[in-house]
Formats: C-alpha cells, sequence, structure tokens
C-alpha cells in the first residue's frame, strides 16, 4: 500500500511540478513573446497609420501637381500661339500692312513718323506715331486689323478727336510701339 501511497504522493508532486513550469511557460511567453510582439504590433500599426496619411497628403498634392501641369502645357500652348517679336528686317513690311490697313479703311490724312528704336537685352522696341482722319467705323477698322497683324505691337495712346459733327468724322493720333527680337 506504500507504493501506492508514494505513487500518489509522486504523481502530486509530479501535477503541481507541472503546474509551476505550465505557469513558468505562459509567464516566460507573455514577457519575452507575446508582449514584445503586441507593442511592435502597435508601433507598425501606428507607422502604417503615419505612412498612409503620408500617402494621402502626397496623392492629394501630386494631383494637384498634375493639375498645374496641365495648366502649364495649355500656357504653353497659348504662349506658341501669341505673337512673337519681329525681325528689324520686317519693320517695311510692316509699314506696307499698316498703309493697306489704312487704304483698307478708308482714310484720310494718314501720317506716321518712326521714333528712335530702344535697345535692350531681349528685344528692340520701335515707337511709331500714327495720325489720321476718318469716320469712326474707318477708324475702329483700322485699329482692328493693326490689332491683327502678326506682330508683337502695343498701343501706347490714342487720343479721338471729334472733327465735324455733322458728318462724324473724327482725328485720330496714335502712338504704338512695335517689339523686335534683339538677337539680330
Amino acid at each position: 500500500m506504500r507504493t501506492l501511497q508514494r505513487q500518489i504522493i509522486w504523481h502530486r508532486r509530479a501535477q503541481w511540478t507541472l503546474a509551476a513550469l505550465m505557469s513558468a511557460a505562459l509567464i516566460a511567453f507573455y514577457c519575452f513573446g507575446y508582449r514584445p510582439q503586441t507593442q511592435r504590433l502597435g508601433v507598425l500599426q501606428g507607422t502604417i497609420a503615419a505612412r498612409r496619411a503620408e500617402l494621402e497628403e502626397n496623392q492629394r498634392r501630386a494631383a494637384k501637381r498634375n493639375e498645374i501641369a496641365a495648366r502649364n502645357e495649355k500656357l504653353k500652348a497659348e504662349l506658341e500661339r501669341l505673337k512673337k517679336p519681329s525681325k528689324q528686317q520686317e519693320l517695311p513690311e510692316l509699314i506696307k500692312e499698316l498703309e493697306h490697313g489704312k487704304a483698307q479703311a478708308s482714310l484720310r490724312r494718314y501720317e506716321q513718323k518712326l521714333g528712335v528704336p530702344v535697345r535692350s537685352d531681349l528685344f528692340c522696341e520701335q515707337p511709331i506715331a500714327l495720325s489720321f482722319e476718318g469716320d469712326f467705323t474707318s477708324i475702329f477698322e483700322f485699329l482692328r486689323s493693326a490689332e491683327d497683324l502678326p506682330r508683337l505691337t502695343r498701343i501706347r495712346s490714342l487720343k479721338l478727336k471729334v472733327k465735324d459733327d455733322r458728318t462724324g468724322q473724327v482725328q485720330a493720333n496714335l502712338s504704338m510701339n512695335v517689339y523686335f527680337s534683339a538677337s539680330e
């Protein structure tokens, strides 16, 4: 019977020992396995959230950048369509085009005076003073034809003065600049 009692005691001790080992294993697993991995997982989730926010911000910026790039391309295309400075050799041709516009608009007392060209690093500015007479629609037609010239021009001043109220005649004094490229 003693052997049976000893076996029971031995089994009881073995159960307690196994329970203690099991508890120690659970505590070791928690301390060295579960808790560090949970903390690392929390850090990784925080990093993921930060990177996700950064990604969304970058996507928003990229969309804006794409919008700006599209706008830049549109402006570049528009710039290509704009008038470019002429070459200095084209001045006689410009004067002929102005005189052709004068003839089409039926203007009278047409006078033009070329000013002294002003040179800069990028362009040359040629002032032209024009004076002429005609009815208002003729003057408007001439101004429109001057604006439609394939040259880069700028009207500096325009003075209109009624010449005759009954006939609607108008006297105009126009000061304009024509721009030429300076790389000639």
